[in-house]
């Protein structure tokens, strides 16, 4: 199953998707920024074969130029002929960040491997304010597509700059489990809880049970469970290992691997490893093994949404119980944001156009997903690779919801996963904004050792936990951690 969080491998998928795009052509870097001119709407062009795009009357068409670190340009051809068939008033063009040309919409930049400073060009005055936007009654089209409390997790001292977009929701910890094996051996995974040592007289006969059978694996994702424990808040993402204990009267993060509840979970699956029930070699050999008896899985969203990578009968023969979802706030919630430059001519137009990005399913298809037989196939709801099928990622912008599901997406997400945000607990640390610049150099250095770590082997994890702490503590963990804590504290007594 891909994952929006997967530690390190997923995270680097995720950072080159959002860094990883085509370089803009110099010729259409010429297109003024603000440019407004009259277009004759019944010209015929080359993208519809000749065809008139509707009725043969002036109007005025506002070029827009949006600035994006995701591939939209590979969609622009397709989308601006989507936006003249519909009679929309736009032009629009797509380039990356490079300071060489004036952007009208831009996105606020960041990454897995910098998730700090996410706010810094807000802060810095590049983004309008949208908030009076928001609340006339074109902009509610945005501000109701998502619940208060995410938007409470984006804004930036008490104001709302950037439109997010709709369609992520803070994964699940589930344990997954073969019901027919459960039933063999006469286990009962659906009353377990996260301490899954607890029950390693249980995993042991279904162990030794099938011992010999070809790729039988007892426990898979133990490795990735260790980061998303229940009841640790990650400070700074996937791939820094710092938590918090929300449930502390003052709450501060700490070193993941020195906290009680690691240590505690080190110890569990040491137990697990030496009575042969964990095997990190065979589940490294294998990221997914149909033979395994049970899976903890940290990015877990529905039964349906699984079935796109496990196929229809799955779940005939598995089932799944929650363990526990992380807490809502940006980083769990994981949204794209969209604003407004401070710089642009044209912010009513600017704006318009998003809006229309939240209620017309054909344009936000259009540029989430291009088009249909070129870009995509579609099979359900769902968008896939053109001609092989298979998993195809989205580029994410606007009300996804209206959009075709992403492979691993529920296609019934319009009506689940709003639901699902209205009911996620709001963490403690919603609107607080971290900044790395006081310890940039630490921050590269711990991402290297996580880097390092991820090549090592999942025995080496479980064994050799000094060094793993040692080696954090030399790249300056203990420097990030007093400079986290110090603005966390800052900004906490800023609220009260």
């Amino acid at each position: 199953m891909k994952k929006m969080y997967m530690v390190l491998g997923g995270a680097l998928l995720l950072a080159g998707i959002l860094t990883g795009c085509q370089t803009a052509d110099p010729a259409q870097g010429e297109t003024e920024a603000t440019e407004t001119r009259k277009e004759t709407a019944g010209t015929q062009t080359e993208e519809t074969g000749g065809k008139d795009l509707a009725e043969a009357e002036e109007r005025e068409v506002t070029s827009l130029v949006w600035e994006s670190s995701q591939n939209f340009r590979s969609h622009e051809k397709y989308f601006n002929q989507i936006l003249r068939e519909k009679g929309y008033p736009y032009e629009v063009t797509f380039i990356e960040s490079d300071g060489q040309q004036a952007a009208d919409l831009k996105e606020v930049p960041w990454t897995w491997m910098e998730p700090y400073d996410a706010a810094e060009e807000i802060l810095a005055g590049s983004f309008l304010d949208l908030s009076g936007y928001l609340e006339t009654e074109e902009g509610r089209v945005i501000r109701d597509s998502l619940p208060e409390n995410v938007w409470d997790a984006y804004r930036v001292d008490g104001k709302t700059y950037t439109a997010l977009s709709v369609g992520f929701v803070p994964a699940k910890t589930v344990y997954i489990w073969d019901t027919e094996l459960a039933g063999k051996y006469d286990v009962h995974p659906e009353e377990w809880n996260g301490k899954l040592w607890e029950y390693a007289d249980e995993l042991e006969k279904v162990c030794r049970g099938e011992k010999g059978t070809n790729d039988f694996v007892t426990v898979q994702g133990a490795r990735l469970y260790g980061q998303y424990l229940e009841g640790m808040t990650q400070a700074l993402g996937v791939c820094y290992p710092f938590a918090v204990r929300e449930t502390e009267e003052v709450p501060q993060a700490e070193l993941l691997y020195e906290t009680p509840e690691y240590k505690e979970y080190l110890e569990g699956m040491k137990i697990l490893y030496e009575r042969g029930i964990y095997d990190p070699a065979a589940e490294e050999n294998q990221a997914r093994s149909n033979t395994s008896f049970l899976r903890i899985e940290t990015d877990f969203k529905t039964k349906d949404a699984y079935t796109a990578w496990e196929g229809e009968d799955f779940w005939k023969t598995h089932e799944v119980a929650e363990i526990w979802q992380p807490p809502l706030w940006r980083l769990s919630v994981c949204a794209q944001e969209t604003g407004i430059s401070v710089d642009s001519a044209h912010p009513d137009e600017a704006f318009s156009l998003l809006c229309k990005l939240y209620g017309d399913a054909d344009l936000i298809n259009a540029l989430m997903w291009g088009e249909e037989g070129k870009n995509y196939a579609l099979r359900g709801n769902t968008a896939e690779k053109p001609v092989t099928g298979g998993y195809l990622p989205a580029l994410y912008v606007g009300n996804n919801f209206l959009a075709y599901a992403e492979v691993g997406q529920d296609e019934k997400k319009k009506e689940l996963y709003p639901e699902w945000l209205a009911k996620c607990e709001d963490s403690g640390l919603k609107g607080f904004e971290f900044s790395g610049k006081p310890c940039e150099e630490e921050l590269q250095a711990i991402y290297q050792v996580a880097l390092d770590w991820e090549g090592r082997s999942g025995k080496d994890v479980l064994l050799e936990h000094e060094k793993l702490i040692q080696d954090y503590r030399e790249a300056g963990a203990d420097r990030v951690l007093e400079e986290w804590n110090r603005q966390y504290r800052a900004w906490s007594e800023k609220q009260e």
